[in-house]
């Protein structure tokens, strides 16, 4: 039973170990995360975005003879 005590200690203390850790964010864990477009960039998108919903409106051009 020393072989087995031993590793069931080794257990343990790598528990603790873990607990007393602060959890990693996963902003720092992977770079995809990050933001990678200007600010004048997200400024488009934005105006895009409310463009978008914005009421389509159609003319009809009256033909010419």
């Amino acid at each position: 039973m020393g072989k087995l005590d031993k590793l069931m200690k080794l257990v343990q203390e790598a528990k603790d170990k873990d607990i007393k850790r602060p959890p990693v964010r996963l902003s720092t864990k992977y770079k995809h995360y990050s933001v990678r477009a200007t600010k004048a960039e997200r400024e488009m998108q934005r105006i895009n975005r409310i463009n978008r919903n914005a009421p389509v409106i159609r003319y009809k051009i009256p033909e010419s003879e």
